[in-house]
């Protein structure tokens, strides 16, 4: 069984914090930290973790970016929620799924099969290293 947890991005702060406990809502709601004793409310994106850990043993959650190891050009943001499931040799998506999913970033954007969305899993999670995340380095996910 994996780990259930979660980090939050706090809008106004622009930095990650640790999560006492979540409020109800969206995408954004109010995740409540401890300051002095005080339970304290801050808009955040929550993120959770996918249980699974990258080649040098780094967390990895969503809302990451990734690098494929065997090849520099290979950018992905890690996602949860619906996504295809593709056959690579027909390069057309066979299944949906409901899970955590990497899809592609950067200059592979637009490129067949590598454009599809990837399961992410122990297997392709040994092969991936954590290099940032959607909201501290945005720019990882532009076409360069």
């Amino acid at each position: 069984m994996r780990d259930i947890k979660f980090r939050a991005w706090i809008n106004n702060s622009k930095k990650f914090e640790a999560i006492e406990f979540i409020g109800a809502g969206q995408k954004t709601f109010p995740v409540y930290t401890k300051v002095n004793k005080y339970w304290f409310p801050m808009q955040g994106v929550l993120e959770q973790y996918t249980g699974l850990k990258d080649v040098n043993g780094v967390e990895i959650y969503e809302g990451d970016v990734v690098h494929y190891l065997g090849d520099e050009r290979d950018f992905y943001e890690v996602k949860f929620g619906e996504f295809g499931v593709p056959n690579i040799e027909s390069e057309e998506y066979v299944d949906n799924s409901v899970g955590f999913y990497l899809v592609v970033t950067g200059q592979l954007k637009n490129v067949a099969p590598f454009n599809m969305t990837i399961p992410l899993n122990k297997h392709y999670a040994n092969s991936y290293k954590v290099i940032g995340n959607i909201h501290e380095q945005p720019e990882l996910l532009e076409e360069k």
